[in-house]
């Protein structure tokens, strides 16, 4: 695609060769979601046959059970149950869900809304009592909350808040514990060897949408871990999001994407393109022709992303196309360009940082994904 204006030749970097600053533009709804769509897609079918989803607790082969949905349905109601006495062990509720701020409280209403008998609890009893007009029961003792059901979805600011409020909990056999707050890979490892230490079956799984779209069929939970507890529990699960799945027996994968692609990719293509807006519209241009090239921009991004992927796990990175020598000279222009009007231009310039450093280290006439090689601070540790 080209984009022409006035009559004059295209811009020129120092060797003379044409180039152009592609805008990069991610926005949650139409672009963010597909993408985990199109990853879940994929993810499923590389998935499916590789992970043994027979159920074992130490070593040792147990009965399968089966998530056989909820128990009651939607336009049933509900009878409150007073559950701030013991309940004696008894599996009273589909899930439990611990945690109601604005995540938590949207969970536990989808869980509702799919027809799940729903326990709350939450550090501040009030925050779990104002979902009682919902259907949901709200108990006042973490531990009876934990001891009515074999499924607890947590949903606390971190993995230590989370281990915190879990402490007197005294009975974790038969359960299974989701985690669903966002942290680092590692805190997952000890999280999943605390739930194991307790009797409990774990699964960690990171949101990758807003609250308000909790349970719609465009919201998107990854899950990762224990296979027999995704086999016992996809159905009430899957019931919070229809672009959701379970992405791998590996426990700490759904952290990683959440630190790699929400993070790293998604928050720093959004705030390169609000750079890159502030500069075009800036300049005069109209927001109609910006949304139209960053539009096209977008389609040349999602097939770009997978020829990356495909260079950095091969490490091929030869190309008769555009070199890493071309972008910089490119890039550097545009750069200048920016910093001369009056912008920052802070993304473009780390990117400038990296292509320059990818040059410099010997790969200036590779193709753009050769920067894989200096992207760890320890090239040893590069994919």
């Amino acid at each position: 695609a080209c984009a022409y204006s006035g009559s004059l030749k295209a811009p020129t970097g120092v060797s003379g060769e044409p180039f152009f600053l592609p805008l990069v533009a991610l926005q949650l709804s139409p672009i963010l979601i597909p993408l985990i769509g199109w990853v879940v897609g994929n993810l499923k079918d590389a998935v499916i046959g590789r992970v043994d989803t027979t159920p074992r607790r130490g070593g040792v082969t147990v009965p399968q059970r089966r998530d056989d949905g909820p128990r009651r349905s939607p336009d049933e109601s509900t009878t409150e149950v007073d559950m701030t006495e013991s309940n004696g062990g008894s599996r009273a509720n589909d899930v439990a869900v611990i945690g109601c701020g604005l995540m938590g409280s949207a969970l536990a209403r989808a869980f509702a809304k799919s027809g799940y008998s729903v326990a709350a609890w939450n550090r501040t009893p009030e925050r779990a009592e104002a979902l009682a007009c919902d259907g949901i029961t709200p108990v006042r003792s973490v531990d009876d909350a934990v001891r009515s059901t074999r499924l607890v979805v947590a949903c606390m600011s971190t993995y230590e808040t989370t281990v915190a409020a879990l402490k007197p909990v005294t009975d974790w056999e038969g359960a299974t514990l989701v985690n669903l707050a966002s942290g680092a890979p590692y805190e997952v490892t000890v999280l999943e060897r605390w739930a194991a230490e307790h009797g409990a079956e774990y699964l960690d799984g990171s949101i990758v949408c807003y609250p308000q779209d909790i349970g719609s069929s465009e919201a998107a939970v990854l899950y990762s871990g224990s296979p027999a507890a995704w086999t016992d529990h996809e159905r009430t699960l899957m019931s919070l999001g229809g672009s959701s799945a379970y992405i791998s027996d590996r426990v700490t994968d759904a952290s990683v994407l959440n630190v790699g692609v929400v993070g790293a990719f998604y928050v720093s293509a959004l705030s390169a393109y609000v750079e890159a807006a502030t500069y075009v519209l800036g300049q005069g241009v109209t927001a109609d022709v910006l949304h139209a090239l960053t539009q096209v921009t977008i389609e040349g991004l999602r097939k770009a992303s997978a020829e990356a992927a495909a260079a950095i796990v091969s490490g091929e990175h030869a190309t008769d196309k555009a070199t890493i020598d071309t972008y910089a000279e490119a890039a550097g222009a545009a750069l200048a360009v920016m910093q001369d009007s009056g912008q920052r231009a802070r993304m473009l310039a780390a990117a400038v940082e990296n292509l320059s450093t990818a040059a410099a280290s010997g790969s200036g006439s590779l193709g753009f994904f050769a920067q894989t090689t200096v992207a760890a601070a320890d090239p040893a540790k590069a994919v």
